[in-house]
């Protein structure tokens, strides 16, 4: 029952924060700020400021593994960042979307289903293994000042009050709030990523992995949490687009294939790679992004696509329709 809470609370947060890679791409390559990643970045320093307590103090918690740096992964990651470029909208994006009722997306999971499937054919056993577990597993006088520049990073950011709209409070709070749960779902369940439903339906689960039972309640959990946002915010509305279609299926069949090769996409990159110090993670996240930029420089077809109404805009325009009405 709590982690079926967490998974609501994560989607819910999912959906108001808006976070999604391609939109921050989108953002970067318009408008020159990076403040979108900083998000990113705090949702990681959660994970960590939540994590790290636990492995020290309870050791039967479940440890994040690690991967090695390498090229099947930076290979995945640029595949992964190019389909979700044509797809849209990357892991976050494809959920919190698919949340207002945009059902297109749902041809983004048949896709990366498919795209799972090609690689376990490619290469019929996978070629990415944990090498260990994180050094940060244990305390230390590294791991400890690592916890208390995050702990204080994390309570700046926490009471950096600014605009007091809505829309802005939840840019400062869904980092926190997906971190908080995400890592704690982490913590309570090992690798739950509803992404990971994705690749269920094409492989069975190893031993030790949590059931898929489990996870696909916690799956279906998480989205309706997102469906919750978008619903109490007005922003669900059902809707499907014929002609984009095959841009959800053909994105979705790259994510799919590059997130077996990371292992994971970005999601799992930010609350699992990047807070357990895995030397693939931020070298795979920076190629993720570089595939994202490289395609939406593309065409302008694909900026068209990346485009992600965040609630900030949202709150702008109604204002300027208030005053405009008179």
């Amino acid at each position: 029952m709590l982690s079926v809470s967490l998974a609501f609370l994560f989607g819910f947060a999912a959906q108001r924060g808006s976070l999604c890679a391609v939109s921050a791409i989108h953002v970067l390559i318009e408008d020159k700020t990076f403040r979108p990643f900083l998000s990113f970045l705090r949702c990681s320093a959660w994970v960590i400021l939540i994590s790290l307590p636990v492995w020290w103090l309870c050791p039967a918690a479940p440890v994040s593994e690690i991967y090695a740096f390498g090229p099947a992964g930076l290979a995945g990651a640029t595949l992964f960042g190019a389909g979700a470029a044509i797809n849209g909208g990357c892991n976050f994006g494809t959920l919190t979307r698919f949340a207002t009722g945009d059902t297109s997306f749902a041809m983004t999971v048949v896709g990366g289903t498919l795209g799972v499937w090609i690689e376990g054919e490619t290469f019929r056993t996978s070629t990415v293994r944990p090498v260990g577990v994180t050094i940060l597993a244990h305390p230390g006088a590294a791991a400890i000042a690592l916890l208390a520049v995050v702990g204080l990073w994390c309570a700046i950011g926490l009471i950096a009050r600014g605009n007091e709209a809505e829309s802005q409070r939840w840019t400062r709070l869904a980092p926190m709030v997906m971190g908080l749960t995400g890592g704690a779902l982490y913590l309570l369940d090992g690798d739950w990523a509803y992404t990971l439903d994705v690749g269920r339906l094409v492989s069975a689960p190893a031993p030790g992995e949590i059931p898929e039972s489990a996870l696909l309640i916690i799956t279906a959990v998480t989205a309706a949490g997102a469906v919750a946002a978008a619903w109490t915010s007005g922003d669900f509305r059902p809707r499907l687009d014929i002609a984009i279609l095959p841009h959800r299926l053909g994105g979705g069949t790259l994510m799919g294939f590059g997130a077996a090769l990371v292992p994971g996409g970005n999601a799992v990159l930010i609350l699992r790679g990047i807070p357990a110090f895995s030397p693939h993670a931020v070298p795979d996240y920076l190629t993720l992004c570089l595939g994202i930029m490289v395609m939406l420089q593309i065409s302008g077809r694909l900026r068209a696509l990346a485009r992600f109404p965040s609630m900030l805009h949202r709150s702008v325009d109604k204002a300027q329709t208030r005053r405009v009405e008179p």
